[in-house]
């Protein structure tokens, strides 16, 4: 029996009214997999993610580049692990 391949991709959406959405989405498929909503805030050059509920930060991450297509961004409590994120149409 082979393995079978699938494409998958992890994605955030991001709003302008500070929501955005987390989730894994398969190739083929339009709802995505363990999707997270979350509010997040931009102060500085520091992204946080807030929880829901108490509007507390989670997730702090520093904001290393932002361009038109791409997010670079790192933990605020750990500087060796670096995230990159790209835009897709």
């Amino acid at each position: 029996m082979g393995a079978s391949r699938q494409s998958v991709v992890r994605m955030i959406t991001f709003s302008k009214k500070g929501t955005a959405e987390e989730g894994i989405y398969s190739q083929g498929k339009k709802k995505g997999a363990d999707t997270n909503k979350f509010n997040y805030n931009v102060v500085d050059n520091e992204l946080q993610f807030l929880d829901k509920k108490s509007g507390m930060a989670t997730q702090r991450f520093i904001i290393d580049e932002i361009t038109h297509t791409t997010l670079r961004i790192h933990n605020a409590l750990k500087d060796c692990e670096v995230k990159t994120y790209t835009r897709i149409e």
